[in-house]
């Protein structure tokens, strides 16, 4: 409906006087669903704004089947990602996409854990970035692909979208980045595996980097801070993520959670 003909969605109304006044003029969506996730999170591939928007409006109450609530709840969380500071996110697991992500559990210790697909049809599994959107950033990493460009190419895709990563130099060792949302208080702690096919490499389960004593020359004094008081909160969201490049040719940099 919003892309063929948004007129016909319903309009707001307010009670005047013990009665209710449908706001002619005003329609609760200008753009479709995946504008406005596309507005705030710019590089998404087609099929991530696909898998956010339904998985937004499913979550929104509790449905496929959308009500007066869930369409409030739409409007709030989409105004709340467009700018932080102008509302109060209806509900904390919708405050951000990373947040919507299924945590994937490790079935084997065998240190490669498989990755969902990216063509998961409507089932937000992953969040992928489209590397034509950042055409520079991905050819400039190609042609040297160590951890620390691995690091300046995911932090600058992050900050495109949004997050405020926290600074890194060359002297931070190991592929990690710690980052975060402007009015959020989750910190996002992302490592970067080797990708194999359809496998990333990841011996460390979430958490073990904490006990780690190279744990501040691989973040920094500033991340390393942030991540443990955030994680005396609960507050620590765990996510790997890489670049994919498949055998058809299809390329991104793809974020998954785990835990």
């Amino acid at each position: 409906m919003l892309h063929d003909d948004p007129s016909l969605q319903p309009r707001w109304a307010v009670k005047k006087n013990g009665q209710w006044e449908v706001l002619e003029n005003r329609f609760p969506f200008d753009k479709s669903l995946t504008g406005y996730v596309a507005e705030t999170f710019r590089d998404f591939s087609d099929a991530s704004l696909n898998d956010v928007a339904r998985t937004l409006f499913n979550r929104a109450n509790h449905s496929d089947v959308i009500n007066s609530q869930g369409l409030m709840v739409l409007k709030q969380t989409f105004r709340n990602w467009a700018d932080a500071s102008s509302a109060r996110i209806p509900r904390q697991e919708l405050a951000d996409p990373l947040l919507m992500l299924p945590v994937i559990t490790r079935t084997t210790n065998t240190g490669w854990l498989a990755l969902p697909p990216s063509d998961a049809a409507g089932a937000l599994r992953r969040l992928d970035f489209a590397p034509n959107h950042f055409s520079t950033e991905w050819n400039n990493f190609n042609a040297d692909p160590s951890n620390y460009n691995l690091k300046r190419l995911v932090g600058s895709v992050l900050v495109r979208n949004g997050y405020e990563a926290f600074p890194l130099t060359i002297e931070h060792r190991g592929p990690t980045l710690v980052f975060t949302r402007a009015n959020h208080d989750t910190v996002f702690f992302l490592k970067l595996g080797r990708v194999d096919g359809y496998a990333i490499r990841d011996i460390t389960p979430p958490g073990n980097e904490l006990s780690d004593p190279n744990l501040t020359a691989r973040i920094g004094v500033p991340a390393r801070t942030a991540l443990l008081t955030a994680y005396a909160q609960n507050k620590v969201v765990w996510l790997l993520g890489g670049t994919q490049t498949t055998s058809s040719g299809w390329q991104s940099v793809f974020i998954i959670r785990e835990g």
